[in-house]
């Protein structure tokens, strides 16, 4: 039987691995470094989620669409990016955006009921 946070991590898992595959495909000549910004988000959620099962459906129904919308987002970021070729500008791009959609992963966990005394006490 597949857990909660399976099932939340499979499905962010796919998210992210659709996203980088059509980003990887779509600009090829900029391959290497979307891999290796989209494994950093796959770890960093990977990590981030490690209590996600905790989290209510309606708070994890807005975050898996922000989620989207995020990702959206980072494509078209991509896409502007590429079309002036500029490898410097992906990476700072990448990095920002990536950053960006790990943070809302953590916010998760302070937004848990025992978020405040967790915190307290680490």
């Amino acid at each position: 039987m597949i857990t909660s946070h399976e099932a939340r991590a499979a499905a962010v898992s796919r998210r992210i691995v659709a996203a980088e595959l059509s980003a990887g495909e779509q600009y090829a000549m900029f391959a290497g470094l979307i891999r290796d910004a989209f494994g950093r988000l796959r770890t960093g959620l990977g990590q981030a989620h490690a209590r996600c099962a905790a989290v209510d459906e309606q708070t994890w129904a807005t975050y898996a669409a922000d989620l989207d919308r995020g990702l959206d987002e980072l494509h078209m970021e991509i896409a502007r990016s590429a079309e002036h070729a500029d490898e410097r500008d992906l990476a700072q791009i990448l990095r920002v955006h990536v950053t960006e959609l790990e943070l809302a992963g953590w916010r998760l966990q302070v937004s848990l009921p025992t978020a405040p005394q967790r915190l307290a006490t680490e």
